[in-house]
């Protein structure tokens, strides 16, 4: 709950509908692509490229300690680098 507080949208979504659609998604990508790998780097290297979020902000937001978030990007940029993958704009 405090991170939809964090981002202002507390009283636009429930906590208990947004679980159920993550869930949703998840059932639906095993389903359509049983082998996909979930990556969670990803959009923390865009908010860092695309937004030019800094790392001090980005560890503020998250609420996640300067290493973890620097590594999440190192390991993203690493992700994508490796496997030839661009941000869809």
């Amino acid at each position: 709950m405090h991170f939809f507080k964090q981002w202002s949208v507390a009283a636009s979504l429930n906590v208990k509908d947004v679980l159920a659609v993550g869930d949703a998604l998840k059932k639906w990508v095993a389903t359509s692509w049983p082998d996909a790998v979930w990556q969670r780097e990803w959009p923390l290297i865009w908010a860092v490229s695309e937004l030019g979020m800094s790392l001090r902000e980005l560890v503020r937001r998250l609420e996640m300690s300067s290493p973890g978030v620097v590594f999440s990007v190192e390991r993203g940029e690493t992700i994508a680098r490796e496997n030839g993958l661009q941000l869809i704009e």
